[in-house]
């Protein structure tokens, strides 16, 4: 994950991620029980709260995380 857009956008880079998550899950990209997530500046604050949500997501490497 990373994303060089304003925080403004969070909202609509979330649900893209989440949905991304979901996707490469359902098209067997990713094992479910096997989930890393990596992020830096926004995409590392990104990373984080997908994370808090459930996503059975095993470790973040967030790098600089900013989510204002």
């Amino acid at each position: 994950l990373g994303s060089p857009g304003p925080t403004k956008g969070i909202r609509t880079d979330y649900i893209d991620a989440h949905d991304a998550i979901r996707i490469a899950k359902e098209f067997g990209e990713v094992k479910p029980h096997n989930t890393y997530l990596l992020g830096y500046s926004l995409g590392g604050g990104l990373a984080l709260m997908l994370a808090g949500v459930g996503h059975d997501v095993k470790a973040v490497a967030a790098v600089s995380p900013t989510v204002a």
